[in-house]
């Protein structure tokens, strides 16, 4: 399997009024995408990251306690007549998404759990993007070992199938295993 070198991105960071702009201006369209998250607060804002030619980003997902509602905005590009280089999202069906920006272009996506990149070298000349970050007001998503009650609301009575997953797997497999549950709860499996 051929992998090309890794040619990492300029970065400009964003002043911290331009940052907390960025946050305030955004909260409520994030918030309106991902109702079932609740009120947000931001997490982090990278500030204009600049890729050149040979770029690329394996698939990969985020960090799941403060990326959990994440925004991709185009801020410039210059393609110099190559092909655009397009996000690719893995959505909850299992579909790969190649999704082109243009300058001035959002693109709103669940970073902590889609599968997320840009895995084909870029061939242009520079592309700009800056990214957001947002997690629940009411903290970042739980992690830690499997048991009854743990859920993002409090309660003993609350538990799903990953719990007896996660113990069948664990008794199973010598190695560690992470389970990463993508649903907000409420869900049925039928």
């Amino acid at each position: 399997m051929f992998k090309p070198p890794h040619i990492p991105p300029g970065h400009t960071p964003l002043p911290p009024d331009v940052k907390r702009f960025v946050f305030d201006e955004l909260q409520k369209t994030m918030e309106a995408w991902a109702p079932s998250v609740g009120p947000l607060k931001g997490t982090s804002a990278y500030g204009v990251r600049t890729y050149e030619t040979g770029s690329y980003l394996h698939l990969h997902v985020d960090t799941a306690q403060t990326h959990v509602v994440s925004g991709i905005m185009n801020v410039a590009q210059d393609l110099e007549g190559e092909d655009d280089w397009p996000v690719e999202i893995l959505d909850h069906g299992g579909t790969l998404h190649a999704v082109n920006m243009k300058p001035g272009d959002l693109l709103l996506y669940e970073s902590a759990r889609l599968l997320h990149g840009r895995p084909s070298p870029f061939r242009g000349r520079s592309y700009a993007n800056v990214f957001v970050h947002y997690q629940p007001e009411r903290g970042p998503l739980k992690t830690g070992p499997l048991s009854i009650g743990y859920a993002g609301y409090e309660g003993r009575h609350h538990f799903g199938p990953e719990l007896e997953i996660g113990w069948q797997l664990g008794e199973h497999f010598d190695e560690p295993v992470l389970l990463i549950k993508t649903c907000w709860g409420g869900k049925s499996l039928m």
